[in-house]
């Protein structure tokens, strides 16, 4: 795998990487000018040329990595070989190192419908990581993906999935996951302080994906498309289930009531993404929200939770 392939690839996943290049050389050095490593948190793409400088450098990439993930940094270090580093080649040599950050704003959408759809095209430009989950092969195929999970890969004369999609068409990456009934399983799957979305094309279902968000205790916002009278009946269902109220206030429902819009899809999908913005906004100024999601994420892995939801809330007979 080429370092620019597995960089598009730590883009994908919300990945931090640092690329070091070689940016000029005096004298004898054991690569040229552009020579390229990538180092992530669980592997080396790529060579500077071994030896002392590499391992400084790899010293000097892995140290990037820990001290801080989730913000952008680049600059330039100088060696000279022979002196600082006992190695016999004796020239100077300037890497360049540049840490491409991970995302700490991770958004899972349940549901793929009209509104889900136009919500697609605003994640698109947002920093962020969307994933899209439905039953529905055919509505997820819609989303025109950069990441297709739990079924084939269509071919989309629109996207072309060998080139860096993203950077043509905005700063976010869309992934989609098919799921079968189990909609707890696929609450479970996803990430540690990631924004929920609710707005599949059952009643039911919405009740299940919320109950198990609110089991897990580690979502930065769980949102909820709903008429007042759904959103009332939702409450009054869950508390009965065993849902205290400070639980119930982690349910923003209904869903984008902060500002006024139309009914329309694209509008409705601009309400709910206006909460959601709001709500990472008060996060960030350290307003309602207290969870760092960021250390959330850096801490537990994929499909991790602190509280499994079976032993808590969900109770056969739902």
């Amino acid at each position: 795998m080429s370092v620019f392939t597995r960089i598009q690839a730590c883009r994908e996943q919300g990945e931090a990487a640092v690329l070091v290049t070689i940016a000029s050389v005096e004298g004898s050095a054991p690569r040229g000018v552009g020579t390229r490593l990538l180092v992530t948190g669980t592997e080396v793409v790529g060579t500077i040329g071994g030896g002392a400088l590499e391992h400084a450098a790899l010293n000097e990439a892995c140290e990037l990595l820990r001290a801080d993930s989730f913000s952008a940094r680049v600059y330039v270090r100088e060696w000279t070989l022979g002196k600082a580093l006992s190695q016999c080649c004796g020239g100077r040599v300037s890497l360049v190192f540049e840490r491409f950050p991970a995302c700490d704003f991770r958004v899972d959408v349940f549901g793929a419908g009209h509104v889900a759809q136009q919500l697609a095209t605003l994640l698109r430009q947002l920093p962020c990581i969307a994933t899209f989950h439905d039953s529905r092969e055919p509505w997820l195929d819609r989303i025109g993906a950069d990441v297709v999970r739990g079924r084939r890969q269509h071919s989309r004369p629109d996207i072309d999935l060998g080139t860096d999609t993203t950077s043509r068409r905005g700063e976010g990456v869309l992934h989609t996951r098919l799921h079968d009934e189990n909609v707890f399983a696929a609450v479970e799957s996803c990430r540690p302080g990631s924004f929920y979305l609710v707005m599949t094309h059952s009643h039911e279902r919405d009740l299940e994906v919320v109950e198990a968000v609110l089991a897990r205790e580690d979502a930065a916002f769980c949102g909820l498309i709903a008429s007042q009278s759904k959103a009332a009946a939702f409450r009054s269902r869950l508390s009965r289930k065993g849902f205290i109220e400070d639980e119930l206030d982690g349910l923003t429902a209904p869903l984008g009531t902060s500002i006024r819009t139309g009914n329309t899809p694209m509008e409705v999908a601009i309400a709910a993404m206006a909460d959601v913005l709001d709500a990472r906004a008060g996060a960030a100024a350290g307003d309602s929200i207290t969870r760092d999601s960021a250390a959330l994420s850096r801490d537990l892995e994929p499909g991790v939770t602190r509280i499994d939801p079976r032993r808590s809330r969900l109770r056969p007979g739902r």
